[in-house]
């Protein structure tokens, strides 16, 4: 659909579940997951296809993986998948258990398997050849500097949160990897590469976020982690960059649901803060717990922040709506609302913008780029 929620275009009828939807920023092509069942267990996962924005030459991606997260190189050339595998036990007969490896692989690919050409970029973290926990499942590349932040949780970790999840940085291809920031989740860069916003805390109820240099260093707080009441859970952390939010002033949007002492209904919110000051910005709020606020993300122009407002707790997706609302928190807009099971996961095609500022003589002068297909 438009950012307006006009033209809406449906591009697929398989009967399966899809989701995990990444766009490229190019807007020309769009990767999505297709479940590879209908019951609980299969519908997280399944194989990689992809279309054009008309819903036309729709190709599949990989062949007999267990698919459970993907998203498009800015460039639109090479997709990052997290591809799981099922961990066996000490006899050798069962399993006890499930982790993940994050590839990258040909977005191009057409049915890619197991033995196809791909770079895994955590297969040597494993620490055991039994056991398992989640491995990799989340990745966010840098619209700059085509480097990918990624996730792991150690196969030996007993943590149901997030405590024992690492954020690793590297090149596409897996080389020069290290260690980012430990105890976090949900990575994603600014527009120019040098900021990486992620979530922090132990567990679901008691996260935070914060921001950390690309190049490494402490841990800054966005949102301090909820170590006491009341709770909260956090979502999908974003940077955005309008014309007022400039270079100098790195912004992150992110969801947020906290808990009041019962009777009092949960909190829904979406905030932005703003690094300068340390301005924290409520743009939407909602209460009760139909209405928890995640799945940001911002269009092309930064204008608009698309988010979905619903449920999100495991596959259970109904009564989900899809929103619109301006940096400001002004326009607030539903986009798309479906009659019976509800619409989720809202992406955008991004060209990342930004301004410069400088001088030439006397006069000062203004430039937006946009990267990395428009100059």
């Amino acid at each position: 659909m438009d950012n307006d929620g006009k033209n809406k275009k449906r591009l697929t009828s398989d009967p399966a579940r899809e989701f995990g939807l990444s766009a490229s920023y190019q807007k020309e092509r769009i990767w999505f997951i297709r479940a590879a069942g209908d019951t609980p267990e299969t519908m997280r996962y399944g194989d990689v296809y992809s279309c054009d924005y008309g819903g036309q030459d729709l190709k599949q991606v990989t062949k007999g993986l267990k698919v459970k997260f993907a998203v498009v190189s800015p460039d639109g050339k090479r997709l990052a998948i997290s591809v799981a595998t099922v961990m066996p036990d000490a006899s050798g007969t069962g399993n006890i258990g499930e982790t993940a490896d994050m590839w990258v692989v040909d977005a191009a690919g057409i049915k890619l398997s197991m033995s196809s050409i791909h770079d895994n970029l955590t297969g040597d973290l494993r620490t055991s050849a039994i056991g398992g926990r989640e491995g990799s499942t989340y990745a966010a590349w840098s619209p700059a500097t085509m480097k990918i932040a990624f996730t792991y949780k150690p196969d030996t970790s007993s943590s149901l949160g997030i405590s024992t999840k690492v954020v690793y940085l590297a090149n596409s291809d897996g080389t020069e990897r290290k260690i980012l920031v430990t105890g976090a989740d949900q990575p994603s860069f600014d527009g120019y590469g040098t900021s990486v916003a992620v979530t922090t805390g132990a567990r679901s109820d008691t996260m935070g976020v914060g921001r950390v240099n690309a190049t490494g260093g402490a841990l800054a707080d966005v949102l301090p982690v909820s170590s006491a009441a009341p709770l909260c859970n956090t979502y999908d952390p974003i940077f955005i960059t309008t014309y007022e939010e400039i270079k100098e002033w790195p912004t992150v949007i992110y969801g947020k649901t906290t808990y009041p002492a019962a009777p009092a209904q949960p909190v829904n919110t979406l905030e932005k803060y703003r690094i300068d000051g340390a301005k924290t910005t409520v743009l939407v709020s909602q209460e009760g717990t139909e209405n928890v606020i995640s799945h940001v993300a911002c269009d092309n122009s930064y204008q608009m922040i698309f988010l979905q407002i619903g449920k999100s707790v495991g596959l259970d997706v109904d009564n989900t709506t899809i929103w619109s609302v301006k940096p400001d928190g002004t326009g607030l807009k539903m986009l798309s609302q479906a009659l019976n099971d509800g619409d989720s996961e809202p992406t955008a095609a991004v060209s990342y913008n930004w301004s410069y500022k400088g001088k030439n003589g006397g006069a000062n002068f203004y430039a937006t780029c946009h990267w990395p297909y428009q100059k």
